[in-house]
């Protein structure tokens, strides 16, 4: 009888030890949770809503205007962040009566920003780093990023660009609120 219930606790210890393993690996390089904090990315995700970050895709793939990330905020890395691509590198970007005009080697002469995921009546003013009017190089490997809440953000337009190393990896699915569980589309 002891022989069994120590074969049964070895067993159980196996088990545990061979998932945390598996979870450790598949939190370190394939997905890990988020929680949204704030109200920078409302209408389309709200305080406290859950996701999963995928961390795979940015391995092979470049980060894509309009995706969600989750990166290291540049002013202090141990905290992560959540915000929209805005801008990508070699891009030039210029934040002009309310709109966000890109120029690129498609659109030499600007190329106005659609944005449907932003609540109407938005308004996307300058601040300290992007002043209205002021248009802004994207250097090789970095990216601009703003809130959905434009009035409600802390995001490039204040403290600049994100580097690509510090991105952690794109917003995949939302898991809470139950209402609102599903893919996160770009």
């Amino acid at each position: 009888m002891l022989n069994k219930i120590g074969e049964w606790m070895l067993d159980s210890i196996q088990i545990i030890g061979i998932s945390a393993i598996i979870i450790a690996i598949l939190h370190i390089f394939i997905i890990q949770p988020n929680e949204v904090n704030g109200r920078s990315m409302t209408p389309y995700l709200g305080d406290k809503d859950r996701i999963i970050t995928e961390k795979i895709s940015y391995k092979f793939n470049e980060p894509k205007r309009s995706e969600i990330i989750i990166f290291r905020y540049p002013l202090d890395p141990t905290e992560e962040f959540i915000k929209r691509i805005i801008a990508l590198p070699g891009e030039k970007v210029q934040l002009s009566g309310n709109k966000v005009i890109i120029y690129n080697d498609k659109n030499p002469q600007g190329m106005i920003l659609k944005e449907p995921y932003l609540k109407r009546g938005t308004i996307t003013s300058g601040r300290a780093f992007m002043e209205e009017g002021k248009t802004i190089t994207v250097p090789k490997n970095k990216y601009i990023v703003f809130g959905d809440n434009r009035e409600g953000s802390s995001d490039s337009r204040q403290w600049g660009f994100i580097d690509k190393s510090d991105i952690i990896g794109r917003a995949f699915v939302r898991i809470w609120p139950p209402q609102s569980i599903g893919i996160i589309t770009h």
